[in-house]
Order: structure tokens, then C-alpha cells, then sequence
């Protein structure tokens, strides 16, 4: 929801994802945003109301994963941070057998959370016998930088890069075919795009495509 306050105004990278989530139905593809942010300017700065932080382009786009197949089910997911609430109390969660087939989408937050937290609550969900029902799994891009921890260049790219491996280490040990794609839009970066939870996902391992149906 943040978004809708940025200076000086929305990225149109995501306007044009809400317009076609509030607006419009069918599927539509999901695309790379041509650049992202993890940075802020504070809320006390009149700055934060005329001007964005300094954005960088994506020039990597995602990263794939098992491809060169094609995956469609429900996206389920969210903040991994909420995922792990939710596998504590094990109140909402719906029986393994429920997720089969379903695409899991995670993003981790401001907190920025440690490789081996991330690695650890994975884990747990595969030991639960959980992760494994996932056809396939969106990562958004990590957020790497905080007003409490201002990263450099290179220690965000080493903390994204940590943050894969975690993921990649637990799918290898747990879910080894499953199909995953890195560095989506949907986190807390900006710009960002709209994942439709409970909605279908289709991911295109063979042409490296993604579509989400509104």
C-alpha cells in the first residue's frame, strides 16, 4: 500500500499491474520491471513527497530454476515472515494435501531476515511435508537495504545472493524438481507488481514467461 504515497508518483510499472488487477480480467503476462528500488527517503523529508530513491536497473531480470516446463496452479505465499506465523500456530493452515499442485510465492521484508532464517523456515515446511505439494515457487527480490542497516552495493548483492542460495539448498535437499523463478516484482521493492493470491498462475519454464489470470 505504500505505494500509492511515493513521490512524486507511482512507478508505472505498477499502475499498469494495478489497472490490470482492479480493472481488467483474463490473464495477463507478468514481466520484469525495467528497474527497482530497495531503498527509501524517510517519511520526515519533504523529499519523500517530490522525489524517488535512487533506482537501479534490472538488467539480470529472473533467474530460472528446473525450467523447460510449463507449471499453472493457486498462488499461495506472501511474506515468508507471516508464512512462518502461520506455521507456528498451524491455525489457518489448510491440510498438505490442500496445496498440491498450487504455486507458492515468497517475499521476505524491511526486516531482512538472515539466509538461515530463511533457509530454516523452508525447511520446516518441507519437514511438514508441506513445501513438496508446490508445483513450482516465485521469489520476489529481496528488499537489502533499511534505514537501520544502509547495505553498500556489494553487501545487498551478497545478502540477495545468500538469501537464493538458503532457497535453492532447502529445494535441493526437499523438492529438487520443483520449478522456481528469482527476482520477481511483488516484494518490497518498488516498483512492484500484483500476484493474484488464490488466483492462477501460469509459469512458462520453456519460453521463461509468467502469466497471472485477475
Amino acid at each position: 500500500m505504500v505505494q500509492f504515497v511515493h513521490g512524486p508518483a507511482m512507478h508505472p510499472y505498477t499502475v499498469a499491474s494495478l489497472r490490470r488487477a482492479l480493472f481488467e480480467r483474463g490473464e495477463a503476462e507478468i514481466t520484469p520491471a525495467p528497474e527497482y528500488t530497495d531503498e527509501e527517503i524517510h517519511w520526515t523529508e519533504d523529499a519523500a513527497l517530490t522525489r524517488r530513491p535512487a533506482m537501479f536497473p534490472n538488467s539480470e531480470g529472473w533467474t530460472w530454476l528446473n525450467g523447460g516446463r510449463t507449471v499453472e496452479g493457486t498462488a499461495w505465499g506472501g511474506s515468508l515472515e507471516i508464512v512462518d506465523f502461520h506455521l507456528r500456530a498451524n491455525k489457518y493452515l489448510l491440510a498438505p494435501e490442500a496445496y498440491e499442485g498450487c504455486v507458492l510465492y515468497l517475499e521476505t521484508s524491511e526486516e531482512l531476515p538472515s539466509a538461515t532464517y530463511v533457509y530454516r523456515v523452508l525447511m520446516c515446511m518441507a519437514e511438514r511435508g508441506l513445501l513438496q505439494r508446490f508445483a513450482a515457487v516465485l521469489v520476489a527480490r529481496p528488499k537489502a537495504w533499511d534505514f537501520e542497516r544502509p547495505n553498500t552495493t556489494e553487501e545487498r548483492a551478497r545478502f540477495r545472493s545468500e538469501q537464493q542460495e538458503a532457497i535453492r539448498e532447502v529445494l535441493r535437499e526437499y523438492h529438487p524438481r520443483a520449478l522456481a523463478v528469482f527476482d520477481l516484482d511483488f516484494g518490497h521493492t518498488d516498483p512492484q507488481c500484483v500476484i493474484p493470491n488464490g488466483g492462477r498462475v501460469r509459469i512458462d519454464g520453456v519460453e521463461k514467461r509468467i502469466y497471472a489470470t485477475y
